[in-house]
């Protein structure tokens, strides 16, 4: 009668070789499926952002109720020292900006700031509103917000057909505009005021445009396009009211608190970009190591 053979050792050390290259092959995929998971925002600065939100709107509420009521609250020197505060969170995104467009967005909202700041500083020394400095002030002023909505616009963005079509568009837009109003000067009016006016007006509707018509702002950057769109928004109602009342105020300051965020939130994405870059150059080695590993395995 024939005895069949038994296992020897090696077979047994090949059945245990295969069964540990089999686990060691799963839990190095789920290393890499692990380090391949995006994190996009942290939730301490979540509730830091949600924070300064509602503390900007407790204080410029708490602002406007003690303009109304009292005469403590000068609206040039409140507005003058948001500017200020505006500047220095700008000057920040400029200094530790990565990307070249969000610098040059950092200085068109810096300078957007700082023309605004010496706005507010001649109207505390007797600038009348509606003489022609003022008027020049509040061209620089709004150019300067156009300029750094359209490089803060692209700086995270891919770039598509429609923005070409719309970059052809909006200087073809500018041109007809203009030549439209320099026909419809009235006669006892300067035609240069006049254009100037109007050019105001022309850009911020450009700078809303520029946000809002943009599919890749809203992919890429809702938040940044909601905060710009809806402050430049705010400054083309103010232009249309009158006189100054409590909702003006009010609104004045959600402007500056709006783009104060703005550059909260520029700052910490060209910070958290800054801290992710070397960890994507380990993580690709890691994952390259960890490939080869599994080559060597199978």
């Amino acid at each position: 009668m024939q005895q069949t053979p038994q296992p020897t050792q090696e077979v047994f050390l090949a059945k245990a070789s295969a069964s540990t290259a089999a686990g060691d092959k799963g839990r190095l995929g789920a290393t890499i499926a692990n380090q391949q998971e995006p994190v996009i925002w942290t939730p301490p600065f979540i509730i830091f952002f949600f924070a300064l939100f509602m503390l900007g709107l407790v204080l410029a509420s708490l602002c406007s109720y003690a303009w109304t009521n009292s005469n403590l609250i000068v609206p040039a020197r409140l507005s003058l020292l948001y500017a200020g505060i505006a500047f220095l969170c700008w000057l920040a995104v400029i200094i530790f900006g990565r990307s070249p467009w969000v610098r040059v967005g950092g200085i068109g909202a810096a300078l957007w700031a700082f023309f605004g700041a010496l706005q507010y500083y001649l109207q505390l020394h007797g600038l009348n509103p509606q003489s022609t400095v003022a008027l020049q002030l509040n061209i620089a002023t709004i150019c300067s917000l156009l300029a750094a909505s359209l490089a803060l616009s692209y700086a995270r963005t891919r770039g598509s057909r429609w923005d070409t079509i719309l970059g052809w568009l909006i200087p073809l837009c500018i041109c007809a505009y203009m030549l439209l109003n320099y026909r419809k000067v009235p006669a006892n009016t300067s035609t240069l005021l006049y254009l100037e006016e109007k050019l105001v007006t022309l850009a911020m509707l450009l700078a809303v445009i520029v946000w809002f018509f943009r599919p890749a702002n809203w992919r890429e950057q809702p938040g940044l396009t909601l905060l710009f769109g809806i402050s430049i928004l705010i400054i083309y109602a103010l232009t249309r009211m009158g006189p100054t009342t409590e909702n003006t105020i009010f609104f004045q300051q959600v402007v500056f608190v709006l783009l104060i965020m703005g550059a909260v939130r520029v700052f910490q994405g060209e910070r958290r970009l800054g801290q992710k870059a070397p960890g994507q150059i380990n993580t690709v080695a890691t994952s390259q190591v960890m490939e080869e590993e599994i080559s060597t395995l199978v």
